[in-house]
Formats: structure tokens, sequence, C-alpha cells
């Protein structure tokens, strides 16, 4: 029997075609996808630029769905349950993954991406198989799009927590892509004195305002002095770096106060050049945040509260037959869309 897969075949290509329907291993469960959100790094798969998508392969890591079946050693989800899932499998054995880091496993794999060397069938499709372990329970106050939206939100939550206690701070979020304006949504929750958005594109500093953004800063028209000037001269206490290429990190290290913390959660370039005297003059604190551990839960329970609205950011929702007008749309120079989520 065969289902239907967005199958990304290289640099601007994506055909919906059929696949073999999967089968779980007696360890796994099998979902019916019923939504599934477009990550940036697909975004740069679709494009030819992203390393970890490699073609031919069905992307989709942000999902929801509903169990069709379970493996006979799954036992501890049943069929018609609500789901989402960690889309990263660890080895479970190396030191990271013993002291919880998961995030941090060398050996790991990833739905619906190549890291590791190893194309992963994702989401992008009408099933998909995840191991049990993998499984998270979808709360019954989300919707299959807000459970889609889980992961990069995560993601989000993962690097603020690198930034510490931010309660009663001046933050700035360079870039109002999705991961930025997840930032911006969940550090509002914290207490946090000042969020200043800085992006290229008018359109996403409207939704960076919506998200909770205090002031907004249009680099095509404004210069990065606007930052000191909002902040009595003093520049923001914590930069979260959601681009991560060398321009992003000059203006960083330009607006964070002395020994300040810069989190980059973006990685848009393989290198950069890096001032490392300007750097170490004035005692900056430079932290990596990669994926997440926990936090996948966590915003969940935020969600779920209503303290954050995952559906703010979701601009478009569309069947996966025009997943290729999707992602043209969302690589347009200006798109109009914030996040789009396909249902299968």
């Amino acid at each position: 029997m065969t289902v239907r897969a967005l199958r990304y075949e290289g640099k601007k290509t994506v055909v919906l075609t059929e696949i073999a329907k999967p089968d779980p291993k007696e360890d796994e469960v099998r979902i019916k996808v019923k939504a599934v959100s477009i990550c940036g790094s697909d975004v740069n798969g679709y494009k030819g630029s992203n390393s970890l998508r490699i073609a031919p392969l069905v992307m989709g890591h942000e999902f929801s769905g509903e169990i069709d079946c379970c493996g006979s050693k799954a036992k501890i989800f049943r069929p018609g349950m609500r789901v989402t899932a960690n889309p990263n499998l660890c080895c479970g054995v190396c030191s990271n993954c013993k002291k919880g880091d998961f995030n941090l496993c060398d050996q790991k794999v990833v739905l619906g991406t190549s890291v590791g060397g190893r194309n992963i069938q994702g989401a992008m499709a009408d099933y998909i198989c995840v191991k049990e372990d993998n499984i998270i329970p979808l709360d019954d106050q989300l919707s299959f799009e807000e459970g889609a939206i889980l992961e990069p939100a995560a993601v989000s939550l993962h690097g603020i927590k690198r930034g510490g206690d931010l309660e009663g701070k001046r933050i700035s979020v360079i870039g109002a892509g999705p991961i930025g304006l997840l930032t911006i949504m969940l550090t509002k929750n914290m207490g946090v004195r000042q969020i200043i958005s800085l992006d290229l594109v008018e359109k996403r500093l409207l939704f960076a305002k919506k998200c909770g953004a205090s002031d907004m800063i249009n680099l095509q028209v404004q210069n990065l002095s606007a930052v000191k000037t909002l902040t009595d001269q003093e520049g923001v206490d914590v930069v979260f770096d959601c681009v991560g290429n060398e321009k992003s990190m000059e203006q960083a290290i330009n607006m964070v106060k002395n020994g300040g913390k810069i989190i980059v959660i973006g990685m848009a370039a393989e290198k950069i050049n890096f001032p490392v005297k300007k750097f170490v003059a004035h005692e900056f604190q430079l932290f990596g945040s990669y994926q997440y551990k926990e936090e996948m839960e966590e915003v969940m329970a935020l969600a779920a509260k209503k303290r954050i609205d995952l559906n703010s950011i979701i601009t478009s929702v569309l069947p996966l037959d025009r997943g290729k007008d999707a992602f043209e749309r969302l690589c347009s120079p200006e798109p109009e869309d914030a996040k789009i989520v396909l249902r299968p």
C-alpha cells in the first residue's frame, strides 16, 4: 500500500509522490500526520543551501498527529491518541545522553533531515513511524496546528534559558523569523524590562510587535545606534541572535552592554570572522544554544495555560499538495508569511 509524501528532490524541487506506507518497528508507533510546519532549515534545504538536507528526502520535523498503530513492544501509547514527537533520535548511551544532554548527542539522527549522515523520513507525508520513547502526548487544549509549533518554540525556550534570569533585563532579538518571534513571545512572560526586535523586513517587525516586542528596528532604514538610544546609551543585557551569520554577530557585539550575554540560536553561517580583542576587552559572554531537552513539554504547558499563543505566528494552513507553493512563498525576499503549516 502506498501513501502520499512531499519529497525534496533537489534545489527548488519538491514533488508530491507516492511512497510505501511505513510499518512500525517493534519499539515504534505509526502516526497519521495531521499537521506539519515548515522550518527555516527546510526552506534553506529547498534552496539548496543546507548541507543537512540531502535529496531525495521527505522533510518535516515539526509535526503532530494521531497514533494509527503500535509496534509489538510499544506499550505506553495506543491508537487514537493525539501526539507530537521529539524528532531527535539519540543514541542513549554516550556521555551526553547519560547526563540528559540529549541535544548534544553526537550520534543522533533527526526525522526529516540528513543529520548524522543518514536521511530519515520526515512528517511531510500521510504517515510517519517514530520510536515510542520520542512520543509526547498532545494536550487536549491544543490544536494539531499548535502541536506542530511546539518543536520550534522549544528551540527558542532552550536558548532563552541559556540567557539566565531575565527579570528586569533589557534584551534584543536579532531576526524576526519564527524562532525570533517565539523568543519574543516567550521572554514576554519572563518579566523582561524591554524587548527590542531587529530585522530587515518591515512585515516581520509587525509580527514581532504582535508577539510582544516593545521596540522594533528596521535595519534597512535605521542605524544600529538606535539600540543605544533606546537603552539610555547602555546597550542591552542579553542579545538573542536568531540569525547566526557574520553580520548578526557583529550587530550583537555592537549592541550588548559591557559584560553582557550573546546567545546564538541561529546558525546561518558555517564560519565567520570574529572581533576577538573587542570580545575580550569588554568581557562579553558568548553562548551557543542547540535544539532542546525537555522544553517541548514546557512550552506545551505554557500554551495550554494560554500564557503564549502559538496560533499567532501561523499565517497560513495549506494542504500537502500545495507544498511547492508554500516553499516558494517562504523563499520570497519579503515573505508575507511567518509560519506555514501543511495538513496531509
